[in-house]
């Protein structure tokens, strides 16, 4: 009840029932869809990195699974600097989104004919955007909860990013079933976070 009645709050969870889910969506699902649409190996297929004398052979899926996952960690690093030096986070925030939205719709055009450097440019851009919004989020949790409600709105807030969590992984799993398509799927979770972005966006004019 207090996130709803609070505008921001409403428009802020609202925008993180969104991101959560679509971050979520994309980690659950992107070694199937590498491995299905794109027919990358986890066995076959590999990667040699030369370190010196060594060699390093990596599994294909493995490799750029492993960027998206790494590039999430560094975009929270990233965007927490940018934030404290640049720019609020409220606008990074919607900045974000906005970039999610761009490199999900982006990552599900992909197909066989792409080179596994383009396929790992885009995987790292997506993992530093679509997961790089949680510590700007509970940021700016804190900054418009009501006085002496800050435990409140957090226990709200979490309410509503784990909703996003439990439905929308499920609602792409399902569009990717009944239209036989990653591309539908993976448009869609951009449509959904650009919504997402833009809500919030407009509150803060």
């Amino acid at each position: 009840i207090l996130a709803w009645k609070t505008p921001m709050l409403r428009r802020l969870g609202l925008m993180g029932f969104t991101y959560s889910g679509v971050q979520v969506a994309l980690m659950s699902f992107y070694v199937l869809y590498l491995i299905d649409d794109l027919s990358l190996s986890y066995a076959s297929d590999v990667v040699r990195i030369d370190i010196n004398v060594y060699s390093i052979s990596i599994p294909t899926v493995g490799f750029v699974y492993a960027i998206l996952q790494i590039s999430a960690v560094v975009g929270r690093l990233f965007w927490g600097a940018i934030a404290d030096r640049v720019a609020g986070a409220s606008p990074l925030l919607v900045g974000i989104g906005i970039g999610t939205a761009v490199f999900t719709t982006l990552a599900g055009t992909m197909d066989e004919t792409w080179s596994i450097l383009g396929i790992s440019v885009i995987s790292l851009l997506l993992g530093v955007t679509s997961s790089g919004w949680n510590g700007l989020f509970f940021s700016e949790l804190v900054r418009f909860a009501p006085e002496g409600r800050t435990g409140d709105a957090a226990a709200a807030l979490q309410f509503a990013t784990l909703s996003g969590v439990t439905i929308v992984p499920g609602a792409f799993g399902f569009v990717v079933t009944a239209s036989g398509s990653y591309f539908a799927a993976f448009a869609a979770a951009g449509a959904l976070v650009l919504f997402g972005a833009i809500q919030f966006g407009l509150s803060l004019r």
